[in-house]
């Protein structure tokens, strides 16, 4: 007989257990379907508060012209009046005591442009040409680095320029 009450109580023990372990699980669902119900009843958000990737041509040639106002670039022999007299030649001190730009430098520059200028009549930029132009990039300042990569940047950007090949390098 005590093993009859003892196994009844341990039944009814699991059985309350289940009970209330159920019980426990039902409040968390409920409590979780509140939760879901009031946020299906809210409003939608604004669209306009999501953040969309657009690139506006305008604001960003803008934010260019600005960025780039202060930056001195290599002279082009084909680009502008002719350089004064009293303008630094190649390898000179300038007036404020800053060198020029070496002989060499002034050919990688015309070099690079040259190839820009080439592949902008082609339409296309292909892996050759991104070999060269990072080949030519190595002998500039930094400066004429920029001014040729963003002239080679701007170009893809307006779709005079379009990368072939597999990998479609850039630089």
């Amino acid at each position: 007989m005590r093993q009859d009450v003892i196994s009844l109580i341990l039944t009814m023990a699991v059985v309350g257990g289940g009970a209330w372990s159920v019980q426990r699980s039902n409040a968390a669902v409920a409590s979780e379907l509140r939760r879901l119900s009031a946020l299906a009843s809210q409003p939608a958000r604004d669209p306009a508060a999501r953040c969309v990737m657009t690139m506006d041509s305008a604001v960003l040639k803008s934010e260019l012209e600005r960025a780039l106002s202060s930056v001195s670039l290599a002279p082009v022999a084909s680009a502008g009046p002719p350089a004064s007299a009293d303008a630094p030649r190649a390898g000179e001190l300038s007036p404020a005591g800053e060198p020029g730009p070496s002989p060499d430098a002034v050919a990688a520059f015309d070099e690079a442009g040259a190839l820009l200028d080439t592949s902008l009549g082609r339409g296309t930029w292909t892996a050759d040409d991104a070999t060269r132009f990072r080949r030519v990039l190595v002998r500039l300042d930094p400066d004429a680095r920029r001014s040729l990569a963003l002239r080679l940047v701007k170009a893809m950007n307006d779709g005079k320029l379009h990368a072939t090949g597999g990998r479609r390098e850039v630089f």
